[in-house]
């Protein structure tokens, strides 16, 4: 789920969790169905096994029997029944409202940076596209998820002739916050329109407004809680380091962690990646 890849990547205050990737593809009746689909998480068995905790406790209300979760679980939730049930319901709640969240949702865009951040933080408060397909069907009160983590609602729909009409009529700063001139802004529509085809179909300026309640924060107090929980029994060092691992010895030319790399290696016992010659 790009969700909880976006969410760990992106926690200021939690850099710790920045090399973590979980990332199974999204559902909007079953957001946890599918177990982590990058590579660097599909290798990864504690992602894959946190992943699904989650799923089975949103969907089912606790681990199923034939669970191959139990190892994370019982990691995150404790060892008594207090915390357990604790863990439990914590999970369940927030995870009923981020499904809530997800299946009310109406249309699905992917933006770009540095865009999708002012989306998030609200400078940006128009979207604007080819007036084609879908986007032709959005309405007020629509609920988009751009780049499945963030909700907005559309409180209106302008149509115009032109980029350049739009941008005029509804303010450069609030469809492309940084950019300088109109004409800088048609050339940015430019690599994803072509001329012909904006002449053909015209341009929708969807006007946004973000909502109270996100997906992203759901998930967010379900991680924070998970952090807490973890800090003793050492879950997060083990997926850190094997994030950290597999990203570092990508970088390197040949191939072969280094010396340091084995030596920290060495000293997790717990640790999927071989040993690698010098």
């Amino acid at each position: 789920m790009e969700l909880l890849d976006w969410i760990l990547g992106s926690q200021n205050n939690s850099a710790h969790l920045s090399s973590i990737t979980l990332q199974p593809a999204p559902s909007p009746q079953m957001p946890f169905k599918h177990a982590a689909s990058s590579s660097e998480a599909s290798q990864n068995p504690l992602c894959k096994q946190l992943v699904r905790a989650l799923y089975e406790i949103i969907t089912f209300g606790s681990l199923q029997e034939s669970s191959d979760c139990n190892k994370v679980a019982s990691l995150c939730q404790g060892s008594d029944s207090k915390q357990k049930g604790e863990w439990f319901d914590l999970v369940h709640k927030e995870g009923s409202e981020l499904a809530e969240i997800l299946k009310n949702i109406n249309f699905e865009l992917h933006v770009q940076e540095p865009f999708f951040t002012q989306l998030k933080d609200g400078i940006k408060a128009v979207e604007g596209r080819c007036a084609v397909g879908d986007y032709n069907r959005i309405t007020t009160g629509a609920l988009i998820l751009f780049n499945k983590c963030l909700v907005l609602e559309v409180q209106d729909v302008h149509y115009y002739a032109s980029f350049f009409e739009m941008l005029e009529a509804e303010s450069l700063a609030k469809v492309l916050p940084g950019v300088k001139t109109i004409d800088e802004g048609v050339q940015v529509y430019r690599k994803f329109y072509t001329e012909e085809k904006e002449k053909t179909n015209g341009v929708a300026a969807i006007c946004v407004a973000k909502m109270a309640a996100q997906p992203y924060l759901s998930l967010a107090r379900i991680l924070s809680e998970i952090i807490q929980r973890q800090k003793e029994s050492g879950l997060l060092v083990m997926l850190q380091h094997r994030a950290w691992m597999s990203q570092h010895s990508k970088q390197n030319t040949q191939g072969a962690v280094c010396h340091q790399c084995r030596d920290t290696d060495q000293r997790m016992s717990r640790h999927i990646f071989k040993d690698m010659p010098k």
